[in-house]
């Protein structure tokens, strides 16, 4: 069994430390109160960098209380930097002994940091101060899976976990961690039993349907899986909480029930609070700008789900319709380049993952491996619709693949070295990509005509056009590859006797559009003919 690494808070925990800061400005002039009110609004919106600042600058001029301490532990926590958290756990609890909420986040802490001892003695405090405690029996049960503790039978953490949901179906948190145990681990099976026994007891509840679907999606049955989330629209879409509908949308994209994955989408968006919207603003970074990264930034605190509206609402090709084609490709290669190109570092691909999320499949690939002397490597083409074509050349390196500026990053001995050695291996990479440009099969004619001599001296003299060249293909994946993306809608051809195309006018809010469609009837165009005499009937 896999072990849970977030317990109750932390079900929430996807974004990446690494990530888009929230802004963290605040004026010197601002009161201590006003500071304090600052924090509280930001940890209400679950914009935790902009709490944790605010905090801290309140902390330098006031006497921290309990409550401070506690809420800057919080922040911490969801921010990965759980030493600080810890710090600030024990500073509320030197302030309040009993503070449970300061405990329940020890419980975070010593789970993410396999503290196994301090759990332990930690849920000894709780079981003093409150012994018949839901939370209490909470954590006990992921102590006993996480640290596989002896003293409790096998299945502790099922049956735990499944009879808190039966004695309070309202018990959201519990029930999403559970449910997220049963996939993570394959009790599919166990789930499906569970979630039709909450259904018999309570009827089919919003998230009970939502749950089935989830875990009936990892089943492999799919069909039955978009009826379950047909299900769990009939029942109202607005009773689940912006993460599930989040979550709601990213299995519906991989099931390509795409309207009603947009419309989930969208609805979280609406929605959702500063944490999820930075979670949510990590799957699509990839394709931003550092302005529109700048500009997520300095999104007010709540408003930043609308900034995801906008952003995606500026690339939909069909304004009037709930699907927006271009958010369904997005997750489509996004889903393909964590398989494709899976890394275990952040954020789950390599770097042909980021070029193929932004750009797609490449028109052209060609590789060169098994060679001794060389790294295994590939170059991607781009040349479609563009008048200067994108080339990336990726070459592996401790099994993770790199962008390089050139092909010579994938010689092992360095280009003098290899040429000293006749060159060979410089003339075989080179003339691996004579297919993707021309200038690759002229540098490796050079290499092949090359006499003695010092070849880095020849490359900075009469072969440093070809070199210069060559560095100028790859240049243009670096600057203009970066700024641009490749995606182009085709729009479906419906039997009409006109070829038809769509404006879109788009509201300043980026919530409201209107669509005119217009249209040239092709059997009632006439032209005259050159001599000006009759009128000739244009085929198009």
């Amino acid at each position: 069994m896999k072990n849970r690494f977030f317990a109750f808070v932390l079900p929430l925990l996807l974004l990446m430390a690494t990530g888009v800061s929230a802004q963290t400005e605040f004026a010197d002039t601002l009161s201590s109160a006003r500071l304090y009110e600052l924090a509280e609004e930001a940890l209400a919106n679950k914009g935790w960098e902009r709490a944790r600042e605010a905090l801290k600058k309140w902390m330098k001029t006031e006497e921290p209380t309990a409550e401070s301490w506690v809420n800057l532990g919080t922040a911490h926590l969801f921010m990965k930097d759980e030493k600080d958290a810890e710090k600030a756990f024990k500073e509320a609890l030197a302030k309040d002994k009993s503070n449970m909420e300061a405990l329940e986040g020890l419980c975070e802490v010593y789970l993410i940091r396999d503290k196994e001892k301090d759990m332990l003695k930690t849920l000894e405090r709780i079981e003093k101060l409150t012994p018949d405690s839901r939370k209490l029996t909470y954590y006990k049960a992921l102590a006993a899976d996480k640290f596989k503790l002896k003293q409790y039978p096998e299945n502790y953490f099922w049956d735990t976990l499944e009879e808190l949901v039966r004695s309070n179906p309202e018990d959201t948190p519990t029930l999403e961690v559970l449910c997220d145990a049963y996939i993570n681990d394959r009790f599919l099976e166990r789930g499906i039993l569970f979630l039709t026994e909450m259904q018999d007891l309570h009827g089919e509840r919003s998230e009970y349907l939502f749950q089935l679907a989830r875990i009936y999606t990892h089943t492999g049955d799919k069909d039955l899986a978009r009826d379950m989330f047909r299900q769990v629209e009939d029942a109202g879409i607005d009773n689940l909480t912006p993460r599930q509908l989040v979550m709601m949308a990213q299995e519906l994209f991989a099931l390509e029930d795409d309207n009603l994955a947009c419309e989930a989408y969208f609805n979280a968006a609406r929605r959702m609070d500063d944490n999820l919207a930075l979670e949510m603003f990590q799957d699509l970074r990839d394709l931003t700008t550092s302005d529109q990264r700048r500009e997520f930034k300095l999104t007010p605190t709540g408003r930043k789900g609308i900034f995801l509206i906008s952003f995606w609402g500026r690339k939909d090709p069909t304004l009037t319709t709930i699907k927006n084609e271009r958010l369904v490709e997005h997750y489509k290669r996004l889903r393909f380049a964590r398989k494709e190109y899976y890394s275990a570092l952040r954020p789950g691909y390599d770097e042909r993952g980021r070029v193929y999320i932004k750009h797609g499949e490449p028109d052209q690939k060609t590789s060169l491996s098994g060679n001794w002397a060389i790294r295994d490597n590939i170059s991607w083409l781009y040349s479609k619709n563009r008048s200067n074509p994108l080339i990336y050349h990726f070459v592996a390196r401790n099994n993770y693949y790199r962008m390089a500026y050139s092909l010579e990053e994938a010689l092992i001995p360095d280009i003098e070295s290899e040429m000293n050695m006749g060159g060979r291996n410089v003339e075989e990479l080179f003339r691996s990509r004579a297919e993707i440009h021309p200038k690759y099969d002229q540098l490796a004619n050079a290499v092949r005509n090359f006499q003695g001599g010092s070849f880095e001296y020849a490359r900075r003299t009469y072969l440093q056009d070809l070199f210069r060249d060559e560095s100028l293909l790859t240049e243009r994946g670096f600057t203009e590859g970066e700024v641009t993306e490749t995606y182009q809608y085709e729009y479906e051809e419906d039997p009409m006797n006109f070829y038809y195309f769509p404006a879109s006018l788009k509201g300043p809010d980026s919530l409201s559009a209107v669509g005119v469609y217009f249209g040239l009837p092709t059997d009632q165009i006439k032209i005259p003919d050159p001599f000006g005499t009759v009128e000739v009937p244009v085929e198009l």
